[in-house]
């Protein structure tokens, strides 16, 4: 019966097995090292370090391999040990950000998406959204209003198209509204009267021409030097007391107040303007 005799690596010290006991006899005598450490003092080519590396690189990777690699890294991004390169940097302050967005924007520019990766798109964005806490959905909030401080949308203003509409219709309801509501129209008909007359407030006011409005170039949601669209008139008066929504929304009700002062202001009416508004008080 063959048995195995051992010794330790003179380099690394790992126990190295032999079949009999006159090999073991040579590689002492040899002073022979383990696999390994023959392996790394082996001289290695240029060539045979880039075969190396691409053969790796080019490696298929199982599922399994992909999504423990994900999770590993949302772990080490969530506790801090990871720190994204691109954290902090705008397109503004770093060309690499512009120029990606840039490639990104050419690249998507008229393409045509199918409607299967609309919803793809559509159930992945509601996922994420459903799966965030109320306090992570806040700090977006939050960080959307900082980044919108004191600027207008691109597309403010614009009157839309029907197909627009009904696009955006379409692509809200798939990505928020569909766990709850069989159609569009049914969310639409869950509306309290007084959420349809102040939409319908809203909607008549953006039709005014805000533009000639004193400090309209102002306007944005918060902020030093930021001013609000206010209704001299408020909407929850017109409301109460059955006043058309178009009057409530005409330009003649319509001021610029600074955002602070708006908040304070409330549903309250000023002094100095019709009688209807002291009535309100």
């Amino acid at each position: 019966m063959k048995k195995n005799f051992k010794r330790k690596c003179p380099k690394c010290g790992a126990h190295i097995e032999y079949k009999t006991k006159y090999t073991l006899k040579n590689a002492q005598t040899n002073n022979s090292l383990c696999k390994s450490c023959v392996s790394s003092n082996r001289p290695r080519s240029k060539e045979w370090c880039d075969n190396i590396s691409k053969a790796l690189v080019n490696k298929p990777k199982s599922k399994k391999h992909i999504q423990a690699s994900k999770s590993t890294l949302k772990l080490k991004y969530k506790s801090g040990e990871l720190v994204s390169w691109n954290k902090g940097l705008t397109k503004k302050t770093d060309n690499r950000i512009m120029s990606a967005s840039l490639k990104i924007s050419d690249t998507l520019k008229g393409k045509i998406l199918s409607e299967e990766t609309k919803q793809k798109m559509a159930k992945s964005q509601k996922k994420r959204w459903f799966d965030m806490t109320d306090f992570e959905r806040a700090e977006i909030g939050r960080k959307i209003s900082e980044a919108q401080s004191g600027r207008l949308s691109w597309n403010f203003g614009k009157r839309q198209s029907k197909q627009t509409i009904e696009r955006r219709k379409k692509s809200f309801f798939d990505s928020v509204l569909s766990d709850l509501y069989d159609t569009y129209d049914d969310w639409v008909n869950s509306f309290t009267d007084k959420e349809i007359y102040y939409k319908k407030v809203r909607g008549e006011t953006e039709k005014q021409p805000l533009h000639l409005l004193e400090n309209y170039e102002n306007r944005g949601r918060n902020g030093d030097g930021v001013y609000h669209v206010d209704h001299i008139i408020p909407i929850s008066y017109g409301f109460a007391n059955g006043i058309p929504p178009e009057i409530i929304a005409d330009i003649n009700n319509l001021q610029m107040l600074p955002y602070a002062e708006n908040i304070k202001k409330g549903c309250k009416t000023q002094t100095n303007t019709h009688q209807t508004q002291s009535d309100a008080k």
